[in-house]
């Protein structure tokens, strides 16, 4: 199986941060040979040969209405010359064991997580056996930790310039490395009191869109339009057959993607609720989202016969798939097609159950990523949802350009 080529990286000296980091043409952050205001940090510390093993998990679960919050996991390492032990004042590393330090974990050179550690812990044994746990977070645990003044937002913005506002504010401490897209939902200026999440109100700047805001695997803080979400193009495709093989599949037909009757609420705006005929004969399966930020009735309307058409069929969909990475099945550059997989990305799997019948083909969209490495194993575990009804319409494409087709024609 050893494949990894594993790579950890600790910052345990001076990391900058977007309040303490030198930004061009800024006219007190720029100026050269400044101490306050530097162009970096420290060049970071290999950990690598003390590492046992390492996991990450980002995006979300649900497929629907789950926000993405800050991605969770941990890296081990070896301790038994106290290198990394917070008690000892003779330590190298002495003094430095703080939450904030920035995180680099790292597969064949492929980045997959750039955080930071939230916390550190150590542990003890009788035999002499002895491990310091490094909790990671990505940049999502420093803004849910973020509150706001009293602001108010400029009205009739589209959810992208939002989400810059809200990033670009004072009290805001969000880091500069973004890819943050132009997205279609306009909203209102309504104000925000003192003490709001930051975090939160992202989130619901993101639901308001459909789209997404997240951290990238390399640590850019990136907001997705939901033009882009189940996008025409599949990065890969994974199959029993190869070149790129899964290892195992798991199929749901999930009430989490199934209602027949939906709410949609945006703030000072009329709820608008959407039932499926089919609600009478199975039960009623209700949904509502409000607090969104909308700026009209009419996309609010728009939002609820979206949201209503797509999750009011049962769509016996893959919910999750595994990917063992090993040099007999992932030679070469083939891993690298896995390593790069983002959130938000649509991909493709082709799957014969047991070799019975015809293959099956899905299109399906990337909400969750988990990594579990160790020095000689690489587990990656994708959480999907159907891309089927949320890919918009698209000139001249065969499938999805095709009137009173699978695709969005609007919204």
């Amino acid at each position: 199986m050893t494949i990894p080529n594993v790579a950890v990286t600790v910052w345990f000296g001076n990391t900058t941060t977007a309040a303490s980091s030198f930004t061009l043409d800024d006219p007190v952050r720029g100026v050269l040979d400044n101490a306050t205001y530097v162009l970096s940090g420290d060049a970071g510390t290999d950990v690598t040969s003390y590492c046992n093993r390492f996991s990450v998990q980002r995006g979300k679960t649900s497929p629907l209405f789950g926000n993405i919050d800050p991605a969770s996991g941990s890296f081990q390492l070896n301790n038994e010359t106290r290198m990394f032990d917070p008690l000892y004042a003779a330590g190298a590393l002495y003094g430095n064991f703080k939450p904030g330090k920035r995180v680099v974990l790292q597969v064949l050179g492929v980045t997959v997580f750039d955080g930071r550690v939230s916390d550190w812990s150590n542990s003890y044994e009788v035999s002499g056996r002895s491990v310091t746990v490094g909790r990671v977070e990505d940049l999502l645990g420093s803004l849910g930790r973020q509150l706001f003044d009293d602001w108010t937002p400029t009205d009739g913005q589209l959810s992208g310039a939002r989400v810059i506002e809200v990033l670009n504010r004072p009290e805001v401490l969000a880091s500069a490395s973004r890819d943050i897209a132009t997205g279609k939902s306009v909203l209102q200026g309504e104000p925000v009191t003192l003490g709001t999440n930051v975090l939160n109100y992202l989130q619901t700047v993101a639901n308001s869109e459909q789209g997404l805001f997240f951290v990238s695997r390399d640590g850019v803080l990136t907001f997705r339009g939901r033009d882009s979400v189940g996008a025409v193009s599949s990065a890969v495709t994974l199959s029993d057959a190869g070149p790129l093989y899964y290892h195992q599949i798991e199929v749901e037909q999930t009430g989490d993607t199934y209602y027949t009757k939906v709410t949609v609420e945006a703030v000072n705006i009329p709820a608008m609720t959407l039932t499926d005929p089919s609600a009478t004969q199975d039960g009623v399966r209700a949904f509502s989202i409000s607090g969104l930020l909308q700026n009209t009735q009419q996309q609010v309307i728009d939002m609820t016969t979206y949201l209503g058409a797509v999750y009011s069929t049962p769509d016996p969909s893959i919910s999750s798939l595994t990917v063992e990475l090993s040099n007999e099945q992932y030679p070469g550059f083939l891993a690298y097609g896995v390593l790069g997989i983002e959130l938000g990305t649509t991909i493709q799997v082709s799957f014969t159950p047991n070799g019975v019948g015809a293959a099956i083909v899905q299109r399906l969209i990337v909400d969750g990523i988990g990594y579990d490495v160790t020095p000689s194993s690489c587990r990656v575990t994708f959480t999907v949802s159907a891309a089927s009804g949320r890919t918009m319409f698209t000139l001249d494409d065969a499938t999805f350009g095709v009137l009173d087709g699978s695709s969005l024609l609007g919204y």
